[in-house]
C-alpha cells in the first residue's frame, strides 16, 4: 500500500491516478488548515475525485482519505530547528514542519509528496529538492550525503512526480484515458465566487505552468493585475500596508 499526501490538487490527484491505473492500494492523508477557504472544495473535489477512481480502476482502492487538523499535530522541535536553519539559506515552506512532524506521529517512514519538477521559471523555490537520487526500492528520495537539516526534514518522504511538471501530468492523464477526472481537481486556495481566483500562489503557479483553461476571464485578469503589481516593489508594499495596516513587510 502507498502512502500520499493528497490535496485533492492537480500533482497529488495525478500521482494517485498513476497508481490507481497500475492497480494500487493508496492510503490518502491530508492535512487541514481550518482557516483555508478552500478547505470546504478541496474536500469536495477529492470526495469526488475518490468515487470516480474507485469506479473506474476496480483492480486498485483509494481508501478513505486519513485526516487530521493541523491544530492536532504535534510539532517535533528537531524539524521546526532544521528548517529554521534551512531557511537562512534557501527558501523552504513551513507545511514541512507540519507533514514530517505528521509522520513521525503516525509512524509513517515513506510518504509520497506530490511536488512538481522545478522549472527554470522556479528555479528559486526549493532549490534544495534538486538534490535527490533513485534508491534501492525505486523512490526518488533526498539524496545520501545531503544536508543533515535537509535529510532532517525531509527523509521519510518520496517524491515520484519530481521529473514531471504539469504539463507532462496532462498529457500522460491523456494516455492514460484519466483526464477528466484530473481536470475536477481544486488548487485554489481563496475561491473567488465558487471558481479559481487567479492570484493566490497555487493559481499563479497554475497558470503559469501552461494550464490556462483552467481559468475564466475574472481569473486570467485578476492574475494579470497581481503580475503587474508584483512587478512594481513600491505599489506592492503599499498594498499590503493598506491591506494588513502594518509597515513589517518582512513577515508577509
Amino acid at each position: 500500500m502507498i502512502h500520499l499526501l493528497w490535496t485533492g490538487g492537480w500533482d497529488s490527484t495525478f500521482r494517485l491516478l498513476q497508481l490507481a491505473y497500475e492497480g494500487t492500494e493508496i492510503q490518502p492523508h491530508y492535512i487541514q488548515e481550518k482557516t483555508r477557504d478552500s478547505l470546504q472544495k478541496e474536500m469536495q473535489a477529492m470526495n469526488k475525485i475518490r468515487q470516480k477512481v474507485n469506479e473506474k480502476f476496480p483492480g486498485s482502492f483509494v481508501h478513505e482519505v486519513e485526516l487530521i487538523n493541523q491544530s492536532e499535530i504535534i510539532v517535533f522541535p528537531e524539524f521546526t530547528q532544521s528548517h529554521k536553519r534551512l531557511l537562512s539559506k534557501e527558501w523552504v515552506g513551513s507545511q514541512y514542519i507540519y507533514i514530517a512532524s505528521y509522520c513521525k506521529q503516525k509512524n509513517l517512514h515513506s510518504l509520497e509528496l506530490s511536488i512538481e519538477k522545478i522549472s527554470d521559471s522556479q528555479r528559486n523555490v526549493m532549490p534544495c529538492l534538486r538534490k535527490t537520487e533513485i534508491d534501492s526500492e525505486n523512490r526518488r528520495v533526498i539524496a545520501e550525503g545531503s544536508d543533515e537539516d535537509l535529510l532532517c526534514l525531509f527523509n521519510q518522504f518520496s517524491f515520484p512526480v519530481l521529473h514531471l511538471t504539469k504539463l507532462d501530468m496532462l498529457k500522460e492523464s491523456e494516455n492514460m484515458g484519466v483526464a477528466e477526472i484530473l481536470n475536477m481537481t481544486w488548487f485554489c486556495h481563496q475561491p473567488l465566487f465558487d471558481e479559481p481566483c487567479g492570484s493566490c500562489n497555487p493559481c499563479i503557479s497554475t497558470l503559469e505552468e501552461g494550464l490556462k483553461y483552467r481559468f475564466s476571464r475574472l481569473a486570467i485578469a485578476r492574475y494579470e493585475i497581481k503580475k503587474l503589481i508584483i512587478s512594481h516593489p513600491e505599489l506592492h508594499r503599499f498594498l499590503k500596508r493598506l491591506k494588513y495596516g502594518s509597515t513589517d513587510y518582512a513577515s508577509y
